[in-house]
C-alpha cells in the first residue's frame, strides 16, 4: 500500500466521511490500533514527516465503527481489529497472546481433550502455559509483527504448516477451545468466536517460529495418529445376517 502523510491521511480519512484529529490519530497509534508510520526527513534542516499506511483508512473506519454510538473503548477496538486481520502494534498483539496463556491454565479443555485423545498427550506435555507465555514474551517485537502479517498465507512454509493444523481440530485446539465453520463452508462465527480463532492461529504459528521443526513434527505426527484412529474405527458396523435354519 502506498503512505501518506499525516495531511494527506486526515484529508482521505475526511473525504470518506470520518472526521478525525491529528491528536485521535497519535492517540490509536500510541495504543497500537494503527500501524507505526514512517519517519521520513524532510530534507537538511527541514525537519521530519511522518508516513502513514494507507491501511490506517480502513482501521479508523473500525474503529469508529466499534463503539456503536459510545465513547470508544480501546480494547474493543482492538479485538475489532484482530478479528478482521487488520494491521496492529505489538502491544496488543502481545496482550492478546498472553490473554490465551492465562486461558490455558483456568480451562479444563486441555485434560479432557488429553483424556480423550490419547494421541495428544505428548504435544499437550509440551506445550505448557508456561512454554507458550516464554514464546511470547521472547518473541522480538519486529518478529511479532512479520509472523502476524504471515497468517493465513499459505504460500509460505509456515503458513502451509499453520493451515494443516489448523483443519485438525483437536490438534488446532491444544491450546485453547475454538469455534469452526460449519462444513457449508459459511462463516456463521460471533466476532468472539472469529477473536478467539484469529488468536490461535497466530499463537500457533508464533510457536512454531519460536520451537521450530521439534514442534512442528510433533503437531503432525499428532494429525496423522489422529487420521489412522479415524481411518481405523468403521463409521457404519457390518451387517449381520441372521443364521437360517437351514444355514
Amino acid at each position: 500500500m502506498s503512505e501518506l502523510t499525516t495531511s494527506e491521511l486526515l484529508a482521505m480519512l475526511h473525504k470518506s466521511g470520518m472526521t478525525v484529529t491529528h491528536d485521535q490519530l497519535k492517540y490509536w497509534r500510541r495504543n497500537s490500533l494503527l500501524p507505526e508510520p514512517v519517519i521520513r526527513g524532510k530534507g537538511r534542516g527541514m525537519g521530519v514527516e511522518q508516513l502513514w499506511d494507507e491501511a490506517c483508512v480502513e482501521n479508523v473506519r473500525l474503529i469508529l465503527d466499534s463503539n456503536q454510538g459510545k465513547r470508544i473503548n480501546l480494547l474493543s477496538a482492538g479485538r475489532a481489529l484482530f478479528g478482521c486481520r487488520r494491521p496492529i502494534g505489538t502491544q496488543l498483539l502481545r496482550r492478546f497472546l498472553l490473554e490465551l496463556a492465562h486461558e490455558m491454565v483456568t480451562e479444563n479443555h486441555r485434560k479432557e481433550l488429553a483424556d480423550d485423545n490419547s494421541e495428544l498427550t505428548e504435544l499437550i506435555q509440551f506445550l505448557t502455559p508456561e512454554k507458550v507465555r516464554e514464546a511470547i514474551t521472547k518473541t522480538e517485537a519486529n518478529q511479532m509483527l512479520k509472523l502476524y502479517d504471515s497468517i493465513n498465507k499459505f504460500d509460505t512454509p509456515l503458513g502451509a504448516q499453520v493451515a494443516w493444523i489448523s483443519n485438525c481440530h483437536p490438534v488446532f485446539d491444544v491450546l485453547v477451545e475454538t469455534e469452526f465453520p460449519d462444513l457449508t463452508g459459511k462463516t456463521s462465527l460471533s466476532n468472539e468466536a472469529l477473536h478467539k480463532r484469529q488468536r490461535s492461529a497466530f499463537a500457533w504459528i508464533v510457536l512454531i517460529h519460536y520451537f521450530g521443526e521439534k514442534l512442528n513434527k510433533m503437531a503432525i505426527f499428532a494429525i496423522q495418529q489422529l487420521m489412522l484412529k479415524v481411518m481405523s474405527t468403521p463409521v457404519i458396523q457390518p451387517i449381520i445376517w441372521p443364521k437360517t435354519s437351514g444355514g
